[in-house]
């Protein structure tokens, strides 16, 4: 049976895994993603992969997803949220492991996952969307990558007579520049919506405004893209059972799902990446 090695890196946390054929996740390691630099970033990621006991498995690829733009050969221009730049996973990791390497980006990886086996693998077209420390997003027709912004959380949208890139105002970070906007000092984007369930008067509003630039957000990729479905996880959905159906309601123009694989998405579909290759 064909063992591959899969990461998936966020602003916030990376896992690194071992999956096989049928995209089981036979091992699993997660920390905290370094901050410290390319160096700091690479001896990190190897030494998770010896931590999964990489050996056993006789593994034959290596997939990386990251949050950011990749060119073809893997090399990684810049990661803007994890502050690092000019990075080279590959040749470190082939010289380390003896095994091919590939480099995409975070959100193209977890759409893999749910275009090919996941909550949209029987729609034709799927737009897959990450609402985590950043937001991403990947378009799928017939379950192959097509045309799209992986990069769609930089698209600029308008706020308060201001214009912000999107996920600095709506992503789990975004939450906070909100909030802040509104007068209202929070330490994590959770808050906001543990604050409308108790009814507080600020967070309702911060999450009002939040919905309303989902919506926005939603409105434009319909219109762009028009995706039989749109497909969303992330750590901003591990709320969704507060903020979903409202969602849903003002939406009633795309078929939201949230995704099968939920947080385990960038990790199954670097590893499908890696056993399609």
């Amino acid at each position: 049976m064909k063992n591959v090695i899969a990461i998936d890196m966020g602003a916030t946390n990376i896992r690194v895994g071992i999956l096989n054929e049928q995209l089981e996740i036979l091992e699993v390691i997660r920390e905290r993603t370094s901050h410290e630099g390319n160096d700091a970033l690479i001896s990190q990621i190897i030494r998770l992969i010896h931590a999964v006991h990489y050996e056993k498995y006789h593994v034959s690829s290596i997939t990386i997803g990251v949050p950011g733009r990749v060119r073809k050969d893997g090399f990684i221009d810049e990661l803007p949220n994890i502050h690092v730049e000019k990075l080279d996973f590959v040749t470190p990791l082939e010289k380390e492991f003896h095994v091919p390497t590939y480099v995409i980006n975070d959100a193209v990886a977890a759409g893999i996952a749910e275009a090919v086996a996941g909550s949209g693998k029987n729609d034709k077209s799927v737009f897959f969307v990450t609402i985590s420390s950043g937001v991403g997003g990947s378009f799928f027709v017939d379950k192959q990558y097509t045309i799209s912004s992986s990069e769609i959380g930089h698209t600029l949208f308008s706020y308060q007579n201001h214009y912000y890139e999107f996920e600095k105002i709506a992503s789990g970070y975004g939450l906070l520049t909100l909030a802040k906007q509104n007068g209202l000092a929070l330490q994590e984007g959770y808050e906001v919506f543990l604050g409308y369930q108790k009814q507080d008067p600020l967070c309702t509003k911060v999450y009002q405004d939040w919905l309303m630039l989902m919506h926005q957000f939603f409105s434009f990729i319909q219109d762009t893209f028009a995706p039989d479905v749109i497909v969303l996880t992330g750590g901003v959905m591990k709320s969704a059972s507060i903020f979903f159906e409202d969602m849903k309601k003002m939406n009633a123009q795309s078929k939201l799902v949230p995704a099968y694989y939920d947080q385990d998405a960038g990790l199954v579909g670097a590893g499908c990446y890696g056993l399609q290759k």
